[in-house]
């Protein structure tokens, strides 16, 4: 998780987010999905298979700093860091990606909710500010990023919350806290394949 203290490299202050998960990871993950990937009959009964997953979620997204699980963001920053580019448009780059949509962009005054420009063609993701939002104080942006559902997650992210799943679920005590110290190589392989910076 990202601490209050490292910096934000575009903007060069102190990274102020907060991710508000709202009703928890994918409510629709489906325990046969889970059973399955077990190779055991789907008509078992078996606890805490939803519980289990979302903490191979939460692992594969402290690992690759890929929004997983659906979750409202709410960055503050402060508007006299951000720097014009070439065209004259302030850019600031959203931790936690990839982003879905931009609810606000905020400064004390005004709250921006149409017309914004979201970048998510690049890492990381980011948002124009509107031209006539202040050059100084405080510069609020909230947005969303994850899926609801499991299986609206790309495959590969899908396989890795999987793997993760597999290996608490199998070898719980490798990976119970504070001795978990190593990944397994195939989830290690997969989160390469869609692993973000910490601000990405």
């Amino acid at each position: 998780m990202t601490t209050a203290n490292q910096l934000h490299p575009y903007n060069n202050q102190p990274l102020r987010v907060s991710k508000d998960y709202g009703t928890g990871p994918w409510a629709g993950i489906s325990t046969n999905t889970l059973k399955r990937f077990l190779r055991v009959p789907t008509t078992a009964t078996m606890n805490d298979l939803t519980v289990t997953a979302e903490r191979a979620g939460a692992l594969v997204e402290s690992v690759t700093s890929y929004s997983i699980s659906e979750a409202d963001v709410t960055l503050k920053v402060e508007a006299k860091y951000l720097r014009a580019d070439q065209d004259g448009d302030r850019w600031l780059d959203l931790p936690f990606g990839p982003v879905n949509t931009v609810t606000s962009v905020a400064d004390s005054d005004t709250t921006y909710s149409s017309d914004l420009t979201l970048q998510n063609d690049r890492i990381p993701d980011r948002v124009k500010v509107p031209e006539a939002a202040a050059t100084t104080g405080e510069i609020t942006v909230i947005y969303t990023v994850g899926q609801s559902s499991f299986t609206d997650l790309p495959t590969n992210v899908q396989q890795a919350v999987l793997f993760a799943f597999g290996h608490f679920w199998n070898v719980r005590e490798a990976v119970s806290s504070p001795e978990l110290k190593q990944i397994p190589w195939s989830l290690d392989l997969i989160c390469q394949q869609f692993t973000r910076s910490v601000i990405g």
